[in-house]
């Protein structure tokens, strides 16, 4: 382990600046206050990567979210809804090496994110007149007892709301 500064000799102090320019590598006096800023940089820069990585693996998890109709907040939500345990590093690789499964990944988040929306296998269809109406509608249909009723389109999730839109324009 490497002692203070302070008391360190000056073999230990020119053999971490070893490498630098001018006098900061072979003057003890230069030498010693480069190797204490060096110290510094490193222990906050150690830091600083964990963060810069994880802003990273974040940027490539939207992108392949994106690209499966999903925001970011949305897909890491239905994930959680969905008990699919991965980490963001883990994403980020599969994202970029692995997009068939990343798009499966990405569909059982969109399904976690309908079954909570929608729960007791209630199907959500566009109403017949959204277009005629002013605010759009959706029409939930309950499978089992075959009851329906209208919701506004805008009090459903932004992933749910993508969907309803990609299954009209299929229309």
């Amino acid at each position: 382990a490497l002692h203070t500064l302070v008391e360190m000799k000056r073999d230990k102090v020119f053999a971490i600046t070893k490498g630098f320019r001018g006098r900061s590598n072979n003057c003890f006096r230069i030498a010693h206050r480069a190797a204490e800023k060096a110290l510094q940089h490193e222990y906050r820069d150690r830091k600083n990567r964990k963060r810069d990585m994880r802003t990273m693996w974040i940027e490539r998890i939207n992108a392949g979210a994106r690209e499966h109709g999903l925001k970011y907040g949305d897909f890491i939500h239905g994930m959680k809804l969905a008990n699919i345990d991965l980490d963001r590093k883990v994403l980020a690789d599969i994202c970029v090496t692995e997009p068939p499964a990343f798009q499966l990944v990405c569909h059982m988040s969109r399904e976690a994110l309908i079954a909570k929306y929608a729960p007791n296998g209630v199907v959500q269809r566009p109403a017949e007149d959204a277009e005629e109406v002013a605010v759009p509608r959706v029409t939930k249909v309950d499978l089992a007892t075959g009851a329906s009723t209208e919701m506004l389109v805008d009090q459903l999730p932004p992933a749910i709301r993508a969907q309803l839109e990609k299954d009209k324009g299929r229309q």
